[in-house]
């Protein structure tokens, strides 16, 4: 099985997600048929991995991430530490977030913004000494609140 072979790797943190199937924003998943991906609430991957995980050395962490026991997530998860931003979990609270590559996502203060997703506009803005940004969002104090309640 794939986790079987992931895990004589020996990760430390393995995150598996959903797959989103949007053809209209992927050229390559136009080769892919719609019928065979699973549609969203079906039993997947994440049931399958919970339960080779026991067989594994990686344990089940939240939301289809696997970890070691004394992996920093998991150890800061334990001491009630850990927290959640829109990358993913992470040991520390409030801090900004940047972006280094193609469609990369920043949060930096009270903003959000997207690289671009192909390499000619991304290269082009960087040769004319600009920041590959596609689009960017600055939150309002609404936003704000939203988004330190839902940090909690």
């Amino acid at each position: 099985m794939t986790l079987d072979r992931v895990d004589c790797r020996q990760p430390d943190r393995l995150s598996i997600y959903n797959y989103a199937h949007m053809p209209t924003l992927f050229k390559p998943q136009r080769r892919i048929h719609e019928e065979i991906c699973p549609h969203p609430g079906e039993a997947g991957y994440f049931e399958s991995g919970s339960k080779q995980a026991d067989g594994c050395r990686l344990c089940v962490y939240r939301h289809g991430s696997l970890r070691q026991a004394e992996d920093e997530l998991a150890v800061a998860q334990r001491q009630g530490r850990l927290h959640r931003n829109f990358q993913g979990y992470s040991t520390h609270s409030d801090c900004d977030l940047v972006a280094l590559a193609c469609s990369g996502h920043r949060k930096i203060g009270p903003t959000y913004s997207q690289n671009y997703r192909d390499l000619d506009s991304y290269y082009d803005a960087l040769d004319h000494d600009q920041l590959p940004i596609m689009r960017r969002m600055e939150l309002n104090a609404d936003d704000l609140v939203r988004r330190a309640i839902i940090q909690l």
